[in-house]
C-alpha cells in the first residue's frame, strides 16, 4: 500500500485547534439533545449532531421520546462553552452505530433517516445560525455511514446480515452509478480526494472476529482491485495518521487498537477494559511543535487515553458517560458521550476538559484571536508577544490557497480581502509551530 495520507491540512483542522502544553483540568459538561454523537465543522461554525431517542423503538414519537437534532457549540464571551439548538430533524428511532456526513463544499449535512438520506442546508439568518431539511435520497433503508468527494457520495449499506455493500451516487446527475461489494456488517467509509482511494470498515458478525478493513482506487465512477486486511473485534472507527502514515481501527469487543502502516504491516495497542466496553474512536492530539503527535482513545468504559506513536498510555481522563468521540474548540476539548455512564440511557450532555492555567509558562500562550469572526471586509489578528509569524496563508474549504500575506511583523496585523462567502482557514506558520484558525467570511 502506498503512502495515502496526504490530507495532513483537514485532518488537523478536524482533529482540532488545541495546540497547548500537557495539563487539562475537568471544566463540567454542557447541555445537549438525547444520544449526542459527532461535531462537524461547518460553514455557520461548530454543530454537533444529536440521534434523539426512542425509549420503546416503535419508530412513533411517544411521550419522552425525543427527535434527532443539530446543535450549534460554541464560545460565549466569558469563553464558556456553550449549545443552542438549531433544528429538529425528523423523528426515527436511532440507527446505531450510524455515521452521517457534512459536506462543506455544498453545505450540507447529510443525515441518515430510517428509509431515506435526507439533508440539512446550515446557513446564517442575521447573526443566528439557521437551517432547512430537505429529502435526498427515498427507498433506500440500513444505511450505516455516508461520506463523499466532489461529485459523489458514498452510502454503507448493511443490506442483510451477511451481505454489506457502498453505494456510489453522482451528486451532479442524481443518479446511482455503482455498487461496491463490502464485507459483512459494513459500517464507517471514508473518501481520499487527493490520492482517489475509498477505505471501507466491516465489523463483522457480532461474537466472532471477522472484521476487515478494505481499500481501493476509485476514479470516473470507476473502482480498483480492493485489497483487504483482516481486523478482528468488531472494529467501529477508524483514523488517517498523517504524520506517521498509518491507520489507526478501534476494535470494541477485543479492546484493541489494531495500527496499519504504509507497507500493510500491523501492530496492536491494548487496552484492559471490560468487554464490549472497549476503544471506540482514535482522534490526533496534536501538540504544538512536536514532531511525535498523540492520539486520544475514546472507550465506553468513559475513560479516554493519551497515548504517543510509541504506544506509552500518557494521561487518562474521566468521560463521566460512554465516551464516543471528540473534538477540540481553542484550548478546551469536549469529549462526547451518547449514553451514560455504565449503562446504554440516552445521555443529554458532553464533557469539557479545558487547560490548566498553572500549565502554562506565559500567560499570553493563549491569545490567538481572529476579530471579528465572522468577517464582513477585513479582519485583525492577534497573537502572543513571544511569537514570530512565518508565514500568513488562507485556504478554501477544499484545500486550495486563495491568499498568502507578507506583512505579518506586529502584533496585529490587519488584512484585507475579497472572497466570496464561506468558511475559510488562516493557517499560521511560527516559530513555535503551525497554527490553524477557521474564519467565516460573510
Amino acid at each position: 500500500m502506498k503512502k495515502f495520507f496526504f490530507l495532513a491540512f483537514f485532518l488537523i483542522l478536524f482533529s482540532g485547534f488545541a495546540t497547548a502544553q500537557w495539563g487539562y483540568k475537568y471544566n463540567g459538561k454542557v447541555k445537549t439533545g438525547k444520544t449526542p454523537l459527532r461535531i462537524y465543522l461547518t460553514n455557520v461554525g461548530f454543530v454537533l449532531y444529536c440521534a434523539g431517542f426512542d425509549a420503546n423503538f416503535n419508530g412513533i414519537k411517544d411521550d419522552g421520546d425525543e427527535p434527532p437534532s443539530l446543535w450549534q457549540i460554541g464560545l460565549n464571551k466569558d469563553d464558556d462553552i456553550v449549545s443552542k439548538k438549531i433544528i429538529d430533524l425528523e423523528f426515527r428511532t436511532p440507527l446505531m452505530p450510524s455515521r452521517s456526513y457534512f459536506d462543506l463544499q455544498r453545505n450540507l449535512f447529510f443525515a441518515i433517516n430510517k428509509n431515506s438520506i435526507d439533508t440539512v442546508s446550515l446557513f446564517f439568518n442575521g447573526t443566528e445560525p439557521a437551517a432547512k431539511k430537505g429529502r435526498y435520497i427515498s427507498n433506500i433503508s440500513n444505511v450505516s455511514s455516508i461520506s463523499g468527494s466532489f461529485t459523489n457520495l458514498f452510502i454503507s449499506v448493511r443490506k442483510s446480515l451477511t451481505e454489506g455493500y457502498v453505494y456510489v451516487y453522482d451528486i451532479t446527475n442524481k443518479k446511482f452509478v455503482d455498487t461496491i461489494k463490502a464485507g459483512k456488517g459494513v459500517q464507517m467509509n471514508k473518501y481520499m480526494p487527493f490520492t482517489g482511494q475509498l477505505f471501507v470498515l466491516n465489523e463483522g458478525t457480532f461474537g466472532k472476529d471477522d472484521g476487515s478493513l478494505q481499500w481501493n482506487k476509485y476514479q470516473g465512477n470507476k473502482h480498483g482491485k480492493i485489497t483487504t486486511v483482516n481486523i478482528g473485534g468488531l472494529p467501529n472507527h477508524f483514523m488517517y495518521d498523517v504524520h506517521f502514515h498509518k491507520i489507526y481501527v478501534t476494535c470494541n469487543t477485543s479492546n484493541n487498537v489494531i495500527r496499519i502502516d504504509a507497507n500493510n504491516k500491523t501492530d496492536t495497542i491494548h487496552f484492559d477494559l471490560p468487554q464490549y466496553n472497549g476503544p471506540r474512536e482514535t482522534t490526533v492530539f496534536p501538540i504544538e511543535g512536536s514532531s511525535d503527535p498523540l492520539f486520544a482513545v475514546t472507550t465506553y468504559d468513559s475513560k479516554v487515553f493519551i497515548i504517543n506513536n510509541n504506544k506509552k498510555v500518557l494521561h487518562t481522563f474521566e468521560a463521566y458517560g460512554k465516551a464516543e468521540s471528540l473534538f477540540y474548540i481553542s484550548d478546551n476539548f469536549l469529549i462526547i458521550t451518547p449514553f451514560e455512564k455504565g449503562s446504554y440511557k440516552a445521555s443529554s450532555e458532553i464533557t469539557i476538559y479545558s487547560k490548566k492555567a498553572s500549565d502554562v509558562a506565559d500567560a499570553h500562550l493563549n491569545k490567538w484571536l481572529i476579530s471579528p469572526n465572522p468577517v464582513v471586509d477585513d479582519f485583525s489578528l492577534s497573537y502572543p508577544d513571544n511569537v514570530k509569524i512565518r508565514s500568513l496563508e488562507l485556504y478554501n474549504t477544499v484545500g486550495k490557497k486563495v491568499a498568502s500575506f507578507d506583512n505579518h511583523q506586529s502584533g496585529t496585523l490587519r488584512l484585507g480581502i475579497n472572497l466570496p462567502t464561506g468558511m475559510y482557514f488562516l493557517k499560521i506558520a511560527h516559530n513555535r509551530g503551525i497554527k490553524t484558525i477557521p474564519l467565516l467570511i460573510k
